[in-house]
């Protein structure tokens, strides 16, 4: 894992960023419901498997150039696994939660016309685990298993 990551990762949030802002406004994708869902929950699971020393040990492995093995490499490509399941899991979870509620509270003719904007609330934890896979465990998982490639090589 290089250090570009990070200038690759602001790039990729500013290019979300700014098609976000051109189709509407970015306040229709911030819900603190979610991003709790979304962060904690998975986090709290992978505390049931990881320390949190093995948790930053994980992520600190994708960027150490020397002085690793392969069982840490393969500690870590098993952390980025279990998140990006974590993730899947929560997002569907949390999603259901929302929908329930949503449907839940609709009774009446005049509760359907927010219908749509409730939906649209439900879908932001989905959204959010997209971002995070895609920003954060496929590429910390990609960069562990080119690292374990070139290990093996040597």
């Amino acid at each position: 894992m290089k250090w570009s990551y990070f200038i690759v990762v602001l790039a990729a949030i500013a290019v979300i960023c700014w098609v976000t802002y051109e189709g509407g406004s970015l306040i229709y994708f911030l819900d603190t419901a979610s991003v709790l869902l979304i962060i904690v929950l998975p986090l709290l699971m992978l505390m049931a498997t990881y320390s949190p020393a093995e948790i930053v040990g994980c992520f600190a492995v994708a960027f150490r150039k020397e002085g690793t093995d392969l069982d840490m490499i393969a500690k870590g490509i098993h952390f980025f696994s279990l998140l990006r399941s974590y993730l899947i899991v929560t997002a569907l979870f949390s999603f259901m939660i929302g929908f329930i509620l949503i449907m839940a509270n609709s009774v009446g003719t005049d509760k359907l016309s927010q219908f749509g904007g409730k939906i649209a609330i439900s879908v932001i934890p989905i959204h959010y685990a997209l971002a995070l896979m895609l920003l954060v465990t496929i590429p910390f998982k990609a960069g562990l298993e080119k690292k374990k490639i070139e290990l093996s090589r040597i």
